[in-house]
């Protein structure tokens, strides 16, 4: 037996079955797949320290057994085999291929698998990677998993370095008037499950949730019940499972941008200081008061500090993103109202602005274009930045299905999507291709909006359409897990109303 296994049989030896997150122990090592899709070969991805002896194993069931000082095996003991044992090569990860037959039968095989490496710094010199649910699905295709805990509807979603989706406050309500809970819950991807988890410090909607560099999550503003902007922040700990009040910004936001920058601080940029329409009032109380200030979190001191300046303009509805170089991406958004002949008009701006972590200071970007607002953002593989839909500027706003690309420094056009849409969904996928879902439709005029069920690829410089989402779904959340496959949860459904279903996507390799 090798050492390894024998010091695992031993630590097993003395653990007492509990129910527990399957997420690995802090140590380096690392599982994660290719998507699991009948008729391809499904890569398995073991990482850690290169030349460290390690090993998969497999199981039938999950567990899990909790070790004491070490972590949670997340496997069934009665049924656990050993999958491969090796040394990770030169480049730190250890692929196995697996070629899966297409064969339907295989939909209702269910396994369990996970690994451990050596690592002089973890726990008993092992490190105990996340665990893995293998459950095969259809290229292309949606499997409904049990629904969420809560109605979410503009809150906020975040993937944990243990795997599972952390999701916070939310609720229902409208863009313009959103409503905020204090709750939280968790998408366990072992057991494809949601589990309540711990309650923020005030009820939130509207507000940010980016991971840190250390695994934490930084919670930031957003709107309370009474429609009341927030500048209060908490921070989530998976260490410890609980939920602390942090430092507070200077001032309250709502609706801001969040991005995580190269220095592992946190810049919050954009968004309204206020959410609350006057009886008798216009949406002009909420985007007149949109901001073109950013603040810094420095998680190691927790305090905040302002930017050295401002962006090129207002930004409400705006989209942030994080390039490839460490800088953060600001795009477009609404910058205030106007009156013409007694109507009010809503202003956009085509200006973005980069923020530079190391000089703490925001410099022009690129025109967009067409101005737009509340359009969906990503960035590619290859240091591209996607942008999606949106509502453009027009004396009346229309929501429009067209699309920019930011290469080279300069913003040109994109496929066309199917459909309009607003708040499409973007996930980036493990072969770089980005997922695009969902989305809003209607007008902000009238403020009546409903969902729709599009789905596309866009991969190099071409959006092929795929199969639809089982039911209509904006401002959905999309994660994708560690196996390959992608999460789709939440948002408002066609009716306008915050939804509770949930999907698993398996992408076409």
């Amino acid at each position: 037996m090798p050492r390894m296994q024998f010091v695992l049989v031993c630590l097993l030896s003395l653990s007492a079955l509990a129910f527990a997150q399957c997420g690995g122990n802090g140590g380096n090592g690392h599982l994660s797949s290719s998507p699991m899709a009948l008729g391809t070969t499904v890569n398995l991805n073991l990482s850690g320290g290169v030349n460290q002896p390690c090993m998969l194993f497999v199981s039938a069931g999950p567990g899990p057994v909790v070790i004491g000082g070490f972590g949670t095996v997340c496997l069934d003991l009665g049924s656990m085999e050993t999958l491969v044992s090796g040394a990770i090569p030169a480049g730190g990860t250890l692929v196995l291929p697996v070629g899966v037959p297409n064969d339907l039968s295989l939909l209702y095989l269910i396994a369990f698998l996970q690994g451990i490496v050596a690592d002089p710094a973890a726990p008993f010199g092992m490190a105990l990677t996340e665990a893995l649910r293998v459950q095969f699905g259809v290229s292309d295709s949606y499997n409904a998993t049990p629904s969420m805990g809560s109605a979410r509807a503009f809150g906020s979603g975040v993937t944990l370095r243990d795997g599972r989706v952390f999701f916070t406050g939310g609720g229902g309500g409208s863009l313009t008037a959103p409503s905020g809970n204090a709750t939280t819950e968790f998408f366990d991807a072992v057991n494809r499950t949601f589990v309540p988890g711990p309650n923020m410090s005030a009820p939130r909607g509207m507000h940010t949730a980016t991971r840190l560099n250390d695994g934490r999550v930084l919670i930031v503003g957003g709107v309370s019940t009474a429609g009341a902007t927030l500048n209060s922040c908490d921070i989530f700990d998976p260490a410890t499972g609980l939920i602390t009040a942090v430092a507070s910004m200077v001032g309250p936001r709502a609706g801001h941008n969040a991005v995580l920058l190269a220095n592992g601080k946190v810049i919050v940029a954009g968004g309204s200081s206020n959410f609350v329409i006057p009886v008798g009032g216009t949406l002009g109380a909420i985007l007149n008061v949109s901001l073109n200030t950013g603040e810094v979190y420095n998680p190691v001191t927790n305090t905040w500090a302002p930017a050295g300046n401002v962006m090129a303009s207002k930004r409400f509805g705006s989209a942030g993103v994080r390039l490839n170089d460490g800088r953060a991406l600001f795009t477009s958004g609404i910058n205030g109202t106007s009156v013409l002949f007694g109507l009010e008009l809503i202003n956009f701006t085509a200006t973005t602005s980069y923020f530079d972590g190391a000089t703490n200071l925001f410099t022009a970007g690129p025109s967009i274009g067409t101005a737009r607002a509340f359009h969906s953002a990503a960035t590619m593989a290859d240091g591209r930045i996607f942008v999606a839909g949106g509502a453009l500027t027009a004396l009346i706003p229309v929501i429009s299905n067209t699309t920019r690309v930011l290469s080279a420094g300069v913003f040109g056009a994109g496929p066309n999507l199917a459909v309009a849409c607003a708040m499409p969904t973007l996930v980036a996928l493990g072969n770089g291709a980005l997922h695009i879902t969902g989305g809003l439709s209607g007008d902000l005029v009238t403020q009546v909006f409903s969902a729709v069920s599009d789905c596309a690829r866009y991969f190099g410089t071409t959006a092929t359409t795929l199969n639809a989402l089982p039911v209509a779904m904006a401002g959905q959340y999309g994660h994708r897990l560690l196996d390959g496959s992608v999460l789709y949860c939440g948002g408002s459904d066609a009716t306008g109303s915050a939804a509770l279903v949930s999907y698993i996507y398996t992408p076409s390799p």
